[in-house]
């Protein structure tokens, strides 16, 4: 499984490859001791990285990890490709050196498609697996997540990142420096619970209908 992402306005950042690469050292650190890639970050343009992951099921949890840590300065595409890889890389190789295969071919053609003009509704998650009615259930729970992201203001996300790496509202709260109500009230209007609900069905879809030897490629 191949996850591509594209920076969204990339231009308007200060300092932007320092950042960036800021950003994807600390993931790929987190990711690789947590077992979800197999090696790191790679930037595969200006605004543009990858990597592959370890199985299909990390897909909702990476997804996510990406949007907060680039949350709110920039917005992302994320076009996921499953499929075989002809060789995967090592923990510290770039992987556009050494891999290949449908995964990528797929990756690409996801991004493609979130830049399609067509759509009625802007897009910025998309899966490519060769399944055409796997993809249709799997893109139309992302279409109504991201939705909800693209509504979010930039209290909620930072409210929302804050819950998450505390585990408790008060802790967030207190890091916040505001009342436990706030953040209470900053999660609900930033739809974080049903956001939640969304990535436990894509992970059961993904679980459930997958052949089980794809779980481990």
């Amino acid at each position: 499984m191949v996850v591509t992402a594209d920076m969204v306005t990339s231009s308007k950042i200060n300092d932007m490859p320092g950042v960036r690469s800021r950003l994807l050292k600390q993931l790929s650190e987190r990711h690789l001791q947590e077992g979800r890639v197999f090696g790191r970050y790679t930037v595969t343009a200006w605004d543009e990285f990858q990597n592959v992951l370890v199985r299909p099921v990390e897909i909702p949890d990476v997804v996510w990890d990406l949007r907060l840590a680039f949350r709110p300065s920039w917005d992302l595409k994320i076009g996921i490709g499953l499929g075989a890889i002809d060789e995967l890389p090592g923990p510290k190789t770039p992987i556009n050196e050494e891999s290949s295969g449908e995964a990528f071919v797929r990756a690409r053609e996801a991004v493609d498609h979130l830049g399609d003009a067509k759509e009625k509704y802007p897009l910025r998650t998309y899966v490519c697996s060769g399944d055409p009615q796997f993809d249709r259930n799997l893109n139309l729970i992302y279409m109504l997540i991201d939705s909800l992201l693209l509504n979010l203001s930039d209290r909620q996300w930072e409210t929302i990142r804050e819950y998450q790496r505390a585990g408790r509202m008060e802790d967030a709260a207190r890091r916040l420096k505001v009342e436990t109500s706030t953040v209470s009230r900053n999660l609900q209007r930033g739809f974080y619970w049903q956001m939640e609900r969304a990535r436990k069905e894509i992970r059961e879809l993904l679980e459930t209908h997958l052949h089980p030897k794809m779980q481990d490629t």
